[in-house]
């Protein structure tokens, strides 16, 4: 029993010491490229947006025509107000929310499959050329991916919750309405995905069904769409 519990503690301290590899790895190479890499066309059209002079006059004039969520546009007006146009600051907030993802990444393999499969994902996640790319551009996208990331794993509690757990739902409710609200003002085929979480945890009868079948439950609505 003694030794069984030495490899468990073993493991755990392996898969603490590879998380954090990971993230630190995921943390150098996006504040790199968020400091060298210059500001997108995307990006200074909507730091030109936000450079209005009243929140209704940005709404107007700015997410009116833009026709994306407000969420972003509305953070950039007030972010930039409290901290200037540098470009590093202007591009921080999203550089995080991409490392964020990095860890829920982790957190949804863990305990969707395996630790293993957590840790993979996450490492795959942090040097791709893409989500590199995404985490660093201060855009709709890196935080569209956290709070859908984040909503994917409150969803994943609340479903597949112990019976002994249904009674403490209330913290995991609260994120999840909260983190999926902030979806729908970040990207708008967020929606889609939120019906699609919505309508299964709704319909969720049978306990015997496991995370995977649950997620493939999702794909028609999205295909639909």
């Amino acid at each position: 029993m003694s030794r069984s519990r030495d490899l468990e503690n073993s493991f755990r301290l392996s898969e603490n010491w590879a998380l954090w590899l990971i993230l630190i790895v995921a943390a150098v190479i996006r504040f790199y490229s968020g400091y060298e890499l210059s500001l997108s066309n995307d990006e200074l059209s909507a730091l030109t947006r936000a450079e209005a002079s009243s929140v209704h006059d940005l709404i107007v004039n700015g997410i009116y025509i833009d026709y994306h969520p407000a969420g972003v546009e509305l953070f950039i007006y007030f972010w930039i107000k409290l901290f200037g146009h540098s470009a590093f600051l202007f591009r921080l907030p999203f550089i995080l929310f991409g490392i964020g993802s990095v860890y829920l990444i982790y957190l949804l393999g863990k305990k969707w499959f395996s630790p293993f499969t957590g840790l993979l994902a996450a490492a795959l996640f942090s040097v791709s050329e893409f989500s590199i790319l995404y985490s660093v551009f201060a855009r709709l996208y890196s935080p569209g991916l956290f709070f859908s990331l984040l909503t994917t794993l409150y969803w994943t509690d609340i479903l597949f919750a112990k019976e002994s757990e249904k009674k403490i739902h209330l913290k995991k409710w609260i994120g999840f309405i909260l983190s999926m609200s902030i979806c729908t003002y970040s990207l708008f085929f967020i929606c889609i995905c939120c019906s699609s979480w919505c309508e299964r945890i709704v319909f969720s009868g049978q306990e015997e069904q496991n995370s995977i079948s649950a997620f493939w439950f999702a794909c028609p609505d999205f295909i639909s769409s």
